[in-house]
């Protein structure tokens, strides 16, 4: 009787790990759209996606729009400049933001960066690599700053 217990027990426990393991990387999050702009006009957010940008932008910002992505997780930006005549990109700095309650609209978590502060923006073209946790892959966003 205790044999057949432990076979009836090991078969139930066997779909039951299954599910719960595919339902842990369902709750992940989910980067659904990277926005770049040169003026924040919603609410921590790009309104629409512009990645070009006149060299006389005062602010160049990028936003992420993303699910399950719970509050005070730290997301690191680091910008780029990627010079023509190089091979090699020059390294402008990096920007760390936090998610916030306060920016969940719909089930969705918008955080806004910028391009970092006592940097000279030049005409080129430039990168933004956003890491949010350490085992992701990161997201790479390119834009271009005209003459």
């Amino acid at each position: 009787m205790k044999n057949f217990f432990r076979k009836t027990l090991g078969i139930c426990l066997v779909p039951i790990a299954i599910l719960a393991f595919g339902f842990s990387d369902s709750t992940r999050y989910s980067i659904d759209e990277v926005r770049m702009c040169s003026v924040e006009v919603e609410k921590n957010t790009c309104p629409v996606d512009n990645p070009i940008f006149q060299k006389t932008a005062e602010d160049i910002y990028i936003s992420v729009v993303s699910k399950n992505l719970s509050p005070g997780t730290q997301m690191r930006f680091t910008w780029y400049y990627l010079p023509t005549d190089d091979y090699f990109s020059t390294f402008l700095g990096s920007v760390y933001e936090t998610t916030s309650s306060a920016n969940i609209v719909g089930g969705k978590n918008y955080t806004l960066s910028h391009f970092p502060k006592d940097v000279e923006v030049l005409p080129g073209n430039y990168e933004v690599v956003i890491h949010t946790g350490e085992n992701e892959k990161p997201i790479l966003k390119t834009f271009k700053v005209l003459d």
